[in-house]
């Protein structure tokens, strides 16, 4: 969670707070299942309590949060994709090797395949 979303937390009704922190520990004892209605409709009640303010901070709070999983979910992907390119050129480059009749080194490094790589394309 970063600063801005928990400076917005605290910025929260004591009761929001409490509430909001209610809602976040039942997702993860749930692992962010569907609710039960009686849940939901315990959750309404609970902030048809709370201030104006309170309410529509507390609904901002939770989509600023999917957001900012979503995007961090994004950028792990994209990470992925990049480390699956990485492992193709070193496969690629312990393959050479093979064909080269060398030991194959199983713990090259992305330089080493890449130096590798190059000297067969100079060849």
């Amino acid at each position: 969670m970063d600063d801005e979303i928990a400076g917005r937390i605290e910025r929260l009704s004591p009761e929001a707070r409490a509430l909001f922190w209610e809602v976040v520990r039942g997702g993860e004892e749930t692992e962010f299942s569907i609710p039960p209605d009686e849940l939901v409709i315990n959750l309404h009640q609970r902030m048809a309590g709370l201030p104006l303010q309170d309410r529509v901070e507390f609904v901002d709070l939770f989509r600023a949060i999917k957001r900012q999983a979503h995007t961090e979910g994004l950028q792990l992907d994209a990470e992925a994709v990049q480390a699956e390119g990485f492992i193709r050129l070193i496969k690629r480059a312990q393959e050479l090797e093979r064909r080269a009749g060398r030991p194959i080194k199983q713990d090259m490094t992305l330089g080493e395949a890449l130096a590798r790589l190059e000297e067969a394309e100079d060849q």
